[in-house]
């Protein structure tokens, strides 16, 4: 429940610098970022080396491994999420005992759910011949145990890192936080490189993935955790049943939010192969979407960098403050998709060919259903991102539960009909269900405080202008430079960052971080005035 207080003392409470805010959003969607370009140097530069170095054969029962070690995370449960939010309440109420004894649960939990997990991988491996269920026969059969053992110790070992990493969030320093949390992936990516260099056989490298999380994963952030906030005593302590309870109650809906996305991903590639339909239609489906969801994802990292301050300020009874701000970060992130949509849009084709060198794997009918879906889940975005660190996770996981409904419905549907085309209008079903008709109404229904109709007219009609004028712009310099190259095609992108995103991005700002930016220019322009 939300606290009572004076009217000139809620006045203060409901005001949120807009400037001092979107600073502190920044930097942390900036560490995000970072996190984004060790995941690029990750799948692309470490994907290469390793695929040269040992061949396709090998590399494939590599990935194998690698797939089932990596769902020992899905144990996690979203307790990361949960201890997070409970320490930003902690924090909000200045309550430092209580936030000392949840870090002594989320200690106990983390080694329980290791424990539980590694059980779990033992009996399996003693039931069932992994090697011979997925034909590993490149890699010999003990080493490719011993490498599922290692790299699965690994996926658990940061399973159950990942409450304690919420601390940082807990202290308001979500940013550093994501910093600490990229040195593991650094370290992995330039030890890999090292490893594959010297000729390192996989078994070799199963066992650089165990030492990173252990060194670069636990080691580091301890450390800095001891060393940045004395106060804290890392002691485990088990948890009431009333705790029990409470975390059992907040989890059913995390879990849902954690799976699901990874159902929604990979689930129509799955029945589109089973349906028959394959090799270039799957793989244009499959490249494209790719494109369509990295635009989303950077969607999202901003939506929870803005999130984890508007959650700090919810905690602290800023209700109205709070949802200003959410509208003000849709409708930034509207007009963000829009850019990225346009691009992908206008010079999809041309990406895609010279990337692949296939121009045939470009259909535009794919990429604007697949968009469609992506602007219509985009406004919400910031609202689920909000009630799920404020522990109302409730809407949200509901919302995705349609989506995967309606979406798979919707591909099961017209695939048949019309192929992948069809697939990409089934899942953008799932998208307009779930996020323009569900997860408003549930929304709504839960704070009493969100209006659904003016918040998604005002994001989508920015999201309407941003995307004429960049449309505009962007098939402007299409015909004057041409995309015929590498180097015509950066030139256009950075033109078209600069003419075309740059005034979109500008506009959908919040009026007074507008009006400070032009006062900060003038005070520049004044003081290098002769």
């Amino acid at each position: 429940m939300l606290k009572s207080y004076p009217p000139r003392d809620l006045a203060i409470r409901n005001h949120i610098s807009v400037p001092g805010m979107l600073a502190r959003i920044g930097k942390n969607f900036g560490a995000k970022l970072v996190g984004l370009a060790i995941s690029f140097v990750d799948r692309f530069l470490v994907v290469m080396v390793l695929l040269r170095g040992w061949g396709t054969d090998v590399f494939a029962e590599w990935a194998i491994l690698m797939a089932v070690a990596g769902s020992f995370a899905l144990a996690e449960m979203g307790l990361n999420i949960y201890f997070g939010n409970v320490w930003q309440q902690h924090r909000a109420s200045l309550d430092h005992a209580a936030f000392q004894r949840t870090l002594g649960v989320a200690i106990t939990w983390g080694f329980a759910l290791a424990c539980g997990t590694l059980l779990i991988l033992i009996v399996g491996l003693t039931l069932l011949d992994v090697p011979s269920v997925f034909a590993i026969k490149m890699i010999p059969r003990e080493q490719s145990q011993v490498i599922l053992v290692l790299l699965s110790a690994a996926s658990i070992s940061r399973s159950a890192r990942g409450a304690i990493s919420q601390l940082y969030r807990g202290r308001q320093q979500y940013a550093l936080g994501t910093l600490v949390d990229q040195v593991q992936f650094a370290a992995l990516a330039v030890s890999t490189l090292v490893a594959a260099s010297l000729g390192a056989t996989p078994l070799v490298q199963a066992v650089v993935v165990l030492i990173s999380d252990l060194v670069a994963g636990w080691g580091v952030m301890i450390r800095d955790l001891k060393q940045r906030f004395p106060d804290l005593t890392f002691r485990p302590q088990l948890p009431t049943s009333a705790e029990v309870v409470e975390i059992a109650h907040h989890v059913k809906w995390l879990v849902l939010q954690q799976g699901i996305p990874v159902a929604w991903q990979q689930a129509p590639v799955l029945v589109l192969g089973l349906m028959g339909i394959g090799g270039t239609p799957l793989v244009g489906f499959i490249i494209l979407r790719t494109l369509v969801t990295f635009a989303r994802q950077i969607v999202m990292m901003f939506s929870l960098s803005a999130a984890v301050e508007l959650a700090d300020a919810l905690h602290n009874g800023r209700r109205e403050a709070v949802v200003r701000n959410v509208e003000h970060s849709a409708v930034l992130m509207s007009v963000l998709l829009s850019i990225i949509g346009v691009g992908i849009a206008v010079l999809g084709a041309s990406f895609v060919t010279l990337w692949t060198g296939r121009a045939d794997l470009f259909d535009l009918s794919i990429s604007l259903y697949l968009l469609a879906g992506a602007a219509a889940a985009v406004p919400s975005i910031p609202v689920t991102s909000l009630l799920t660190l404020a522990n109302m996770p409730r809407p949200g996981a509901i919302a995705q539960v349609v989506q995967l409904a309606f979406g798979l419905a919707g591909l099961l549907l017209l695939s048949w009909k019309f192929g992948t085309a069809g697939a990409a209008a089934g899942l953008a079903v799932g998208d307009i269900v779930a996020f323009c008709i569900a997860l408003p109404l549930l929304a709504h229904s839960v704070t009493g405080w969100f209006e659904p109709v003016p918040y998604l007219a005002r994001c989508y009609w920015a999201m309407i202008l941003s995307a004429i004028w960049c449309s505009l712009v962007v098939t402007t310099l299409v015909y004057l430079v041409g995309v015929t190259s590498v180097a015509s095609f950066l030139v256009v992108g950075l033109l078209y960052a600069v003419l075309g995103a740059a005034p979109a991005g500008v506009v959908g700002l919040p009026a007074e971080l507008r009006r400070s930016i032009i006062g900060r220019l003038r005070q520049q322009r004044v003081a290098s005035r002769p």
